[in-house]
């Protein structure tokens, strides 16, 4: 077997393509589309890349084949021992092969004075999920939403990652009078507010759409966030990419005082059978006259502010793409995406509904080193504290 950088062109367009291959007999997966994965690693595009650095290989046997490929990263915040991530874990099943990447991976990081990794990752994330599929691969595979083979939990628990926490999708009936009941009821005063707006987004909205975005980014999940800012003309890249397969029914914003403060974006249920081959225009045309047939859709991404949680923000943009549902583009089903295991309140919510929970993604650690070790920073302060208790 061979390791090889990710240096050129041809490695470049190898490693966007090998997944084509290894899931082609699969009717379930579907994948974020080549152009999006190439502006992913464009630093000129990326806004990851103000204070982050990556770094990707692949992996071929002795006949030159191509069998696997990874990606390691990790973002300079001035942290002196960060937090690094390796991500776009794609490889047949051979646990040889598997640990040859993840110990490139490895050592890469360790260069970087990482102390641990998170797996599988991306550079979106939060604002795009993570996580390893254990869990609802007969599920139809979401746009953005990783897909896994299920040999690969196998795979990565042998090499030592450890787990860290669970998420997971629940499926939503927009038809469930209890759903429009505990909707309406967490969205009465927001909506009742003069100062409150919620409003779908036109398909001529693109720019106002990718401002709403970031803005709510911004303020909701950059301080989570791996590295870089977020801004309007990445969004505007990424929006792009999906303009095809957006609907403006299913694109809502929430403004107070005329100034974003939630979205909400989803995208009709089988856009993904059609954004896998980038380069069929016929099947794009087919999802141009398709989208809104189809009766389910998926939430791709959705916001608040942080200042504007737990108001029913949430609550009315959900209540208002229901009452768009029945006369409108005729969706009944919802798939819920990002369900955090700890999220108490959220679950009991799910439960009392009876929402179906149809898929488990899991988030891993590896500890590159056995023990993070006391930085210079830490050592200032201990031995302040030491002095202060000596005097």
């Amino acid at each position: 077997m061979q390791i090889l950088r990710v240096c050129d062109t041809e490695t470049a367009k190898a490693f966007v393509h090998f997944p084509v291959r290894l899931y082609k007999h699969n009717t379930h997966w579907g994948h974020m589309g080549h152009q999006a994965l190439y502006q992913l690693f464009d630093p000129e595009r990326n806004p990851f890349f103000q204070h982050g650095e990556a770094e990707r290989w692949i992996i071929t046997n002795f006949r030159g084949d191509m069998i696997g490929r990874i990606a390691a990263f990790v973002c300079h915040t001035g942290q002196e021992l960060p937090t690094g991530s390796i991500g776009f874990f794609e490889c047949i099943d051979h646990p040889k092969a598997a640990f040859a990447l993840f110990d490139h991976c490895k050592q890469w990081l360790e260069r970087k004075n990482v102390w641990q990794a998170m797996a599988p990752h991306n550079m979106l994330y939060p604002l795009m999920p993570g996580g390893l599929l254990t869990d609802g691969f007969e599920e139809e595979a979401l746009c953005g939403v990783p897909y896994h083979q299920p040999y690969y939990q196998n795979l990565f628990e042998s090499y030592g990652f450890e787990l860290q926490h669970e998420q997971h999708h629940y499926l939503a009936d927009l038809f469930s009078q209890d759903l429009q009941r505990v909707c309406r009821a967490k969205a009465a005063d927001i909506l009742a507010d003069q100062d409150f707006c919620v409003r779908a987004f036109d398909k001529k909205d693109g720019a106002e759409l990718a401002q709403t975005v970031t803005e709510v980014y911004q303020h909701a999940w950059e301080p989570q966030a791996d590295c870089g800012v977020m801004n309007v003309g990445s969004m505007e890249d990424l929006l792009a990419a999906l303009d095809p397969f957006l609907d403006e029914k299913t694109a809502w914003g929430a403004f107070y005082k005329e100034q974003p403060v939630g979205f909400f974006l989803c995208l009709p249920g089988d856009a993904q059978k059609y954004i896998r081959s980038s380069k069929n225009v016929i099947n794009k045309v087919k999802m141009l006259f398709q989208a809104g047939s189809e009766p389910k859709i998926t939430a791709l991404l959705m916001g608040v502010k942080q200042d504007f949680q737990h108001k029913g923000i949430a609550a009315a943009l959900l209540q208002q793409l229901i009452n768009e549902a029945p006369s409108g583009k005729k969706y009944r089903w919802l798939e819920m995406a990002g369900i955090e295991e700890n999220n108490a309140r959220l679950l009991q919510i799910m439960q009392q509904l009876e929402m179906k929970k149809i898929k488990t993604f899991r988030q891993y650690r590896y500890l590159i080193r056995e023990a993070k070790p006391i930085t210079t920073n830490e050592q200032r302060v201990s031995s302040a504290q030491l002095k202060t208790q000596v005097e």
